[in-house]
Order: structure tokens, then sequence, then C-alpha cells
């Protein structure tokens, strides 16, 4: 039996598939009906699990308020039941999660399926089919059998970042090695720099975390390549650097409007039908309706308004602002803020879709801040208990 954690990982990139016929844009057909068959049946984990902190059910209802007046209601709707029901399923994966051994295991099957994955991708390149023209750039980027080569690079790093948490507890080590590496070469393939950039974050601060000083100078070592790199005149490095691929001119519009609504925002994910107005300034840009905001933050922002955004944020880094606080709280999911949750966190600066946990990286993220969102609340049940106990002592005159 597959389980869920692989169901929701294939129900992610198997719609928008290369191998499968017909238009790339009109897959959403298929995306909808895999989710609700993999995560109906989960659906009571959302309330059963008490893993959810209270504010966010307050958050849904927000959204689902914002869903009213998007300028499409069927297109926000319809993100917005994908939202549901992978939360259902994450909900339902993080609620069987007790103990290390449990998490290991699930990351073990993760890894499998992401090892799938890239062997599988990495065989469009024999066949020479597995390439894309960079108008931009004017070079060849590398998809395998996805929609874009961002979907490789997000495979890359999600391979990497799962493998060095698992790494030792893993039983199939030079299987895993080797697929990290094929992962990595295919994320070079297919210029996809964004997670190049979150990754090498996530690193260079789990090493300084791990391994004291010694981690602390290799990690700044990795950062100053990074850098460096930065500088570089190679176009696979350089290419679009001067406004991020267009993001900077694209930001500036999305900060104009928030600026003028932005206490309700324009309908929950909206994305690029921000762009279809006569005040869009880049009349000859290349995006679609599928076209995303390029910025988590402002999109949220865009879609929901300033202070749901502020909110969600808030939910979501408390439990880890938490963790931190205390120098002997759980040290596997201090890891996991290392690699799962920071470099998800700068990916968010690029890239929409932080809110959701439907995308390979997403996935993870949610599962870890569940996990420290029911430490939280257990350290603080701990807490109360503990000063119920003193007051009940009798006092001393």
């Amino acid at each position: 039996m597959v389980p869920l954690i692989s169901w929701l990982m294939l129900a992610d990139m198997i719609p928008y598939s290369t191998l499968l016929p017909g238009d790339l844009e009109t897959r959403w057909y298929l995306h909808m009906p895999l989710l609700a068959a993999i995560c109906l049946a989960s659906l009571p984990s959302l309330w059963q699990s008490k893993l959810l902190p209270t504010g966010y059910w307050f958050f849904l209802g927000w959204v689902l308020v914002t869903v009213t007046y998007a300028p499409d209601p069927v297109r926000s709707l319809g993100r917005f039941i994908t939202l549901v029901l992978v939360l259902a399923g994450v909900c339902n994966i993080a609620s069987r999660i007790r103990n290390e051994d449990d998490l290991h295991n699930l990351l073990d099957i993760y890894l499998r399926t992401a090892a799938a994955l890239v062997w599988v991708n990495l065989l469009a390149e024999p066949f020479k089919i597995g390439w894309v023209f960079d108008d931009e750039g004017g070079l060849y980027r590398f998809v395998g059998f996805t929609a874009q080569p961002n979907l490789i690079g997000q495979l890359m790093a999600v391979t990497i970042e799962a493998g060095l948490l698992h790494w030792s507890r893993c039983k199939w080590k030079a299987w895993l090695g080797l697929t990290m590496i094929v992962a990595l070469i295919m994320g070079i393939m297919a210029d996809s720099r964004t997670p190049f950039v979150c990754l090498s974050v996530a690193i260079a601060a789990w090493l300084a975390y791990k391994h004291g000083l010694k981690g602390r100078l290799a990690g700044l070592a990795l950062l100053t390549v990074l850098l460096l790199l930065k500088s570089s005149s190679n176009p696979y490095i350089s290419r679009g650097m001067d406004t991020y691929n267009g993001r900077s001119l694209y930001w500036a519009y999305e900060e104009h409007k928030i600026a003028q609504n932005p206490l309700f925002g324009y309908g929950y994910a909206i994305e690029g039908l921000l762009f279809d107005n006569r005040d869009f300034p880049i009349w000859n840009a290349d995006f679609d309706l599928h076209s995303t905001l390029q910025n988590s933050y402002l999109s949220l922002c865009v879609g929901i308004g300033i202070i749901a955004t502020g909110a969600f944020l808030f939910l979501f880094l408390r439990p880890w602002v938490a963790l931190f606080m205390h120098r002997n709280s759980n040290k596997t999911l201090k890891s996991l803020f290392f690699l799962i949750v920071l470099p998800a966190l700068v990916y968010g600066i690029s890239e929409s879709g932080i809110e959701s946990p439907k995308s390979l990286d997403g996935l993870l993220l949610f599962i870890s801040w569940l996990l420290a969102e029911r430490y939280r609340k257990s350290r603080a049940l701990q807490r109360r208990r503990r000063l119920e106990q003193l007051n009940a002592l009798p006092s001393v005159r």
C-alpha cells in the first residue's frame, strides 16, 4: 500500500507531467479529483488531531471570506479547497508521528519517493526531450518530465535537505548519496538558482548549529562562495540578475496595489489575475492567469490583506521562537527548522505558496510546523501543571 505522504508528493507532480497527454494549462482538472481521492478520508484529522492552533481556524475563515470578492471566485475557491484537502492529509500524517523513530520512518518514505522522481526525470536526458529554451537568458534548461525547470530545482533541494536530516538513520546510504548527487546535477542542469540559494543558507545555518566553531567557519565559507558566484558573468548565473528575472518590477506593482487596499486584499491566491489591470505598467510582460506573484509574503498581502498575513506569520513562527528560547529544547525540531523551515522562508522571498502545503517542500514544511506546534503546546501544558502544583502547596509563614 502506498503511504499517504507518497501519494501527496505524486499528486503534486503527476498532473503536470509531460508524460501525460493534453495541454499543461488545463491539467488542474486532474489535480483536484486526485487530491480529493487521496485526502477526503483525512478531513476529520483537521480537528481530531488538535494540531492546528485555534487562531489558524480564524485565518482559514478569513481566507474563505476573501474568496467571495476575488476577481475569479471559482479559481480562488478551488485553491482554497486544495489548501484544506492537503492540510487534512498533512494533519493525518503529523498526528501519527509520536517520536523520533516515527519521524525518520516518514523521512525514509519521503526520500524513497523523491528518489524515484529524481531517477524518472533523469530518464528524459538520454532521449533529449527534457530541455526547454529560455528566451530571456538565451540558454537551454533541463525540465525532465516536469512542467518547468524550477520544479527540478525544488526536487533537488528537498531531496538534499531531507537526505541530510535522515542520513544518520538511513539504511541505504549508498543509493541515497548517489541520488543526492544526481539531484544536485539535475538542479545545475535546470539552472534553477533560488533553490541553490535556499539550500546554501540552510546548510550553512545547520552546520553552524550542529558543529560549533568548525561548522560556523564551514557555513561562512559556503555563504562566501555563494556571494562570489553572484558577481559571475556566466549566463547560467547572471541571467536576469539586474531585476531578479523581472521580479523587482512585479514587486513594485504589487506593493502599489497593497497600498491601495492594505486591510482586505483582493481575494485569496489571485496571483497573476492582479496583473490583468489597466494600470499594470509592463505592457509586454510574459504572464498568464497561472502566473504567480513571485513572492509569498507579497502574494498573501495582495490576496488577504496585511493583518491576516501578519496573523499567519505569527502563528507559523510562534512555535519556532518558543523552541529556540530554551537551550535544552528538542534538538530534532531544531534541525527541522534549519533544514526545512529556514530554506522555505527564504524561498518565499522569490516564489509564492508558503501558506500552502501542497508542494514537495510545503509538505515537509507544514509537517514540521505541526510537530513544533504540538511541542509548544505540550511545554505550555507542563508549565501550567507545575504552576498549579506550586499553588496547591500550603503556604509557609
